[in-house]
């Protein structure tokens, strides 16, 4: 199948060539896009082509509270869930993001990864069922990720946001549950994920993030093993010789039934790629773990 991708979703390429998929550079040349942001030319059977509901739009939405956009949001929580055509998928994954370059909250504001579980009750499942949203997502006929980003605060939930795409690389996330081949999920053949602990992971090198320009380097440690939990940016090269001109090397994941496991093992991958200069950060356990106490706490799931 011809496949056309843009944005975020362009990690996908290698391992969608791996199953045997041909990535094309134009839209009109596609049988499927995945795309971010919509272009001219799209085929019928589009995913994503996202957008960020209006204030106006979040307005008429029943018994929802929403935080201030205009200051900076602290404890923030996704909740996303896959939309086909007319109706919600059954399973709504749950984030907590890493939202800075370096562990503690330093370095630089940037989407740094995402620690992700599964709800199937509660109000973090109930606000996608708002009728609004619903008819909104039919006549576009949308296919793909929906997401509401929360603030956690007063030890309640109130919405920032909601938008088609999944911030903090969490589409990587969902998409390490899926069981077949991922044209197989995107396609809605195989659309069930399996459920566990899941999380992503973003790699980059320096000069990121004040320059998205780097010199060429040579990458190490590209194994099959590596390759299956791991979502290249850009890399070029055959066999044993791997390099990028990229400052991004793309998005490690992993899954788990058990939260400490699911972590160690996104690290584990990132240790096992070897290139100058390369940056991540190491407290997720810590940070996913403390989130979700509070959250269960709460009573939120």
């Amino acid at each position: 199948m011809k496949v056309y991708l843009n944005g975020t979703y362009c990690a996908l390429a290698r391992n969608l060539s791996f199953e045997g998929e041909e990535i094309v550079t134009s839209p009109s040349q596609a049988d499927i896009a995945v795309v971010e942001e919509f272009e001219e030319g799209l085929p019928s059977f589009t995913i994503g082509a996202g957008f960020r509901c209006p204030e106006a739009f979040l307005e008429e939405l029943q018994g929802l509270r929403f935080s201030d956009p205009n200051t900076p949001i602290e404890n923030p929580v996704v909740a996303f869930r896959w939309f086909e055509l007319d109706r919600w998928q059954d399973q709504t994954l749950v984030g907590i993001p890493l939202r800075t370059l370096m562990d503690r909250g330093l370095g630089a504001s940037c989407p740094a990864g995402i620690v992700c579980c599964y709800c199937h009750d509660g109000v973090l499942t109930e606000n996608f069922d708002q009728s609004i949203l619903v008819d909104t997502l039919k006549e576009m006929h949308f296919r793909g990720f929906v997401s509401f980003l929360y603030e956690f605060k007063e030890r309640d939930l109130f919405v920032r946001e909601i938008s088609t795409k999944v911030p903090f690389w969490g589409f990587y996330a969902a998409i390490e549950g899926i069981t077949g081949r991922i044209i197989e999920f995107l396609t809605g053949r195989t659309p069930i994920l399996r459920e566990s602990w899941t999380a992503a992971l973003l790699i980059s090198r320096t000069p990121f993030p004040l320059s998205l320009q780097a010199p060429k380097v040579f990458v190490g440690g590209v194994e099959p093993e590596v390759e299956k939990h791991f979502w290249f940016w850009d890399l070029n090269g055959y066999r044993k010789s791997f390099y990028t001109e990229s400052p991004i090397l793309g998005v490690a994941t992993a899954w788990s039934l058990d939260l400490g496991e699911v972590c160690r093992r996104t690290l584990r991958t990132t240790r096992n790629l070897e290139i100058p200069g390369k940056q991540h950060r190491t407290d997720m356990l810590s940070v996913g773990s403390g989130a979700f106490r509070e959250l269960e706490a709460e009573g939120v799931l």
